[in-house]
């Protein structure tokens, strides 16, 4: 004799298992993949010229330093263009 819930539980518990590891692995490697499509945007956005665009700060330590020096690389980029910009616009009306 054969204990149906028993025999249920046995089936099913490893299933749920399974599919609680395969979300939970997916739930984690978009937390840790999605601070480097930011900065992937970012560096997108700063090629067409979008010099405004910053990185959010966030994750690891690593992470944190690398979103902080993309934006400082940024910020110096648009102070470079306002720069070139003025310049141009002195020459220009003198």
């Amino acid at each position: 004799h054969v204990d149906m819930p028993a025999w249920i539980a046995i089936g099913i518990l490893p299933m749920l298992s399974l599919f609680a590891g395969i979300l939970l692995s997916i739930w984690m490697s978009r937390s840790v993949t999605r601070p480097f499509s930011q900065l992937a945007e970012a560096a997108h956005n700063i090629g067409k010229r979008d010099l405004t665009y910053r990185v959010q700060t966030g994750g690891s330590l690593e992470l944190q330093a690398l979103a902080q020096s993309f934006n400082r690389m940024a910020e110096q980029l648009e102070q470079a263009e306002t720069t070139r910009r003025n310049l141009i616009a002195d020459v220009a009306h003198d």
